[in-house]
């Protein structure tokens, strides 16, 4: 399991619940996600980070391995949050 990857996604989920807060809500508004990763053999790892900054119900998600991501990245998040 590469850190870098664990600490990528940290930062990704740290970087939407910074930009929802500036929006007026918050990360658990969020309706739906979208992770890319380079390696899936890193999810059960990632899905521990991702499960200390959702709770039930958790967002709609969908995981896809990809072969590359820009700037050298390991993990990309996207999401749809809800404003209040």
């Amino acid at each position: 399991m590469a850190d870098d990857a664990l600490l990528q996604m940290k930062q990704c989920l740290s970087n939407i619940s910074a930009i929802a807060e500036a929006a007026g809500t918050g990360i658990s508004k969020t309706i739906k996600t979208t992770v890319m990763v380079t390696d899936l053999s890193d999810f059960a790892k990632l899905n521990d980070v991702y499960a200390t900054y959702f709770s039930s119900p958790f967002p709609a998600r969908a995981t896809f391995e990809v072969s590359a991501l820009p700037k050298g990245a390991l993990v990309a998040v996207d999401a749809i949050v809800a404003l209040d």
